[in-house]
């Protein structure tokens, strides 16, 4: 494991991807589902600039973040408040033995903001391990999402 690489006790979070199209129409229920780990252009832009084999996702380390200041730093890297809000949280071991049984594997590495010095931003790590591989069958990768997603329990 490198310095940089999150320890499978890390609790960490994401936001979701689009509001409303999956929550109950009761309580505001997170409920991720498997498009909420797509990669972002940000996403696939920085792998591109990275020349990363593989897309990263964007999580938080609760840990060093939390709800609020990852909206914050999100708004102020965007020049705007994000759209969505709401994120769902999971211990990183989980998740990592979830991708084992699918034959995946999930490594989260501490990724730092480039001139944000806002309260919380420490605490923004990349996810490998989430994008369907080249070569891997939709099916067979759809079906860890399914598993990974139902691990995911709402951020209060």
């Amino acid at each position: 494991m490198s310095e940089d690489e999150l320890p499978p006790e890390s609790e960490v979070f994401r936001f979701l991807r689009r509001a409303d199209y999956h929550f109950d129409p009761g309580p505001a229920v997170a409920r991720p589902v498997p498009g909420d780990f797509r990669p972002t252009s940000d996403d696939r832009e920085l792998a591109e600039r990275l020349g990363s084999t593989t897309v990263p996702i964007s999580f938080w380390d609760s840990s060093l973040t939390t709800l609020e200041q990852a909206v914050a730093v999100r708004t102020e890297l965007a020049g705007s408040p994000p759209h969505e809000t709401r994120a769902v949280f999971v211990r990183l071991g989980d998740l990592q033995e979830v991708a084992l049984r699918h034959g995946f594997e999930v490594r989260a590495f501490r990724h730092l903001l480039d001139g944000v010095v806002l309260p919380g931003a420490t605490g923004h790590c990349r996810v490998h391990g989430m994008v369907k591989p080249r070569g891997v069958v939709k099916v067979e990768h759809r079906s860890f999402l399914v598993d990974a997603a139902s691990l995911f329990s709402p951020m209060e």
